[in-house]
């Protein structure tokens, strides 16, 4: 089927003109890490900019909540215009209001079928012929090997009635409608962009003026850094000595989404408490359904033929049956309302409601305040001077304590663990 691949190469031929169209968002490089053994990780992200730029921000899909809760920008000659990600199903919104399902872009046919009655303009055999789109059909035929086959015929509505041509002999096949166009383009790229179900990317849109440095930083969930211990324990034959070698190692892990190139790296032992929140997820308020009110028709009762006089019917109207019923002490007197004017009461007060809080919304601004706060009592940091590297994904043994400490061999008598002999200890 050559004119099917045709079909998809005319669309994604689009797809790289409207990405160099924008401004490319730059990666951002983690510059310092503070890793606890509470199970988080401060992530600071450092680069330099000129004026208004977008810049991205890779994340994995489970971290997106904590990002979302502990963002913080640093940008004294600038402002923060906004952050933008794609939803918790991108892909799900993408293709909603489209005709065709995702899968449908596998298929072609599918896809032509999904746009009947759309016009294009196909070309076969040199022959350029415009009109409608009616149908794609399979046709099965035998060839003269005996072989089974399955034919694709195209039918088009054209200015001359309708024509059938086989879609395999057809060199381009072109939608006429720009907006067809952008609509497979646009599905294409949500594709692609969510290639990778377990990650997602923040673009962050950083206004001003000049060159500068911004730093980003923000809290996430991160394997515990684990320690191990190492003594080198004096000979016991050197009389006096007390003096051993201390030497503990930190178990680090990178299980973010960026690599770690050359960045400023600190272990916190540390026990804070921490909550989960899903920002991220979307949820919606249970609202109660009130029926429409539908009014019937007012008929009257049948008539059985009872005839009387006037004076006879007058008193037993319902205004003269009012008239005649006495009065409770302290009640109101009887009165009808009016359905309608209930309604367009009710409905003048809701407007008056709504434009004077239309009035204040025009005013409401977001506060955005930065707040520090230590959990624990006591910490103890260690905080590395030489940088670090190390790539997402990967472990990495450094040593934190390296020294001289004062130690001697001693007995430990237990005696529920040996009543006889004494433990070296």
């Amino acid at each position: 089927m050559r004119v099917v691949f045709l079909v998809m190469m005319a669309v994604v031929a689009v797809l790289p003109t409207l990405v160099q169209a924008q401004n490319k968002p730059a990666a951002l490089p983690v510059d310092r890490v503070v890793l606890s053994t509470a199970g988080l990780a401060h992530i600071e992200h450092a680069l330099t900019i000129d004026g208004a730029q977008d810049v991205l921000l890779s994340l994995r899909l489970d971290q997106i909540d904590d990002v979302m809760k502990s963002l913080i920008v640093f940008d004294t000659k600038g402002s923060l215009g906004g952050v933008t990600l794609p939803g918790r199903q991108p892909l799900a919104e993408a293709f909603r209001d489209l005709p065709f399902k995702q899968n449908d872009l596998d298929d072609p046919v599918l896809l032509l079928n999904a746009y009947q009655g759309a016009g294009v303009t196909v070309t076969v055999e040199g022959r350029v012929i415009k009109g409608q789109l009616v149908r794609v059909t399979p046709e099965p035929r035998v060839t003269g090997d005996g072989l089974q086959e399955i034919r694709y015929r195209l039918t088009l509505m054209t200015e001359t009635g309708l024509q059938r041509l086989w879609l395999d002999d057809a060199q381009s096949l072109q939608f006429d409608d720009a907006a067809i166009k952008t609509d497979i383009t646009n599905a294409l790229k949500a594709v692609r962009e969510n290639a990778t179900a377990s990650q997602r990317d923040l673009t962050l849109s950083l206004l001003g003026e000049g060159r500068r440095k911004v730093r980003l930083a923000y809290v996430v969930d991160a394997p515990l850094w684990k320690a191990a211990y190492r003594l080198v324990l004096p000979a016991a034959e050197t009389e006096g000595a007390d003096a051993g070698f201390l030497q503990g190692w930190a178990v680090v892990e990178n299980m973010t989404a960026s690599d770690w190139n050359n960045v400023d790296l600190t272990l916190v032992s540390g026990n804070p408490v921490t909550f989960r929140q899903q920002l991220y997820q979307s949820y919606y308020v249970d609202r109660p359904e009130v029926p429409v009110e539908v009014l019937g028709r007012v008929m009257p009762r049948v008539d059985t033929g009872t005839a009387g006089t006037a004076d006879r019917l007058e008193a037993s109207s319902p205004r003269a049956m009012m008239k005649a019923a006495p009065a409770m002490p302290g009640a109101p007197a009887p009165q009808m309302l009016a359905r309608s004017g209930v309604a367009m009461d009710s409905f003048a007060s809701a407007e008056m409601a709504s434009a004077d809080f239309a009035g204040d919304m025009e005013n409401v601004a977001v506060s955005a305040n930065a707040a520090a706060s230590a959990e624990a009592t006591t910490q103890v940091l260690f905080r590395f001077p030489a940088r670090v590297t190390l790539a997402a994904g990967q472990s990495l043994m450094i040593p934190f304590v390296s020294q001289e400490m004062s130690m001697r061999r001693v007995s430990v008598y237990q005696p529920d663990t040996h009543p006889r002999h004494p433990l070296a200890a």
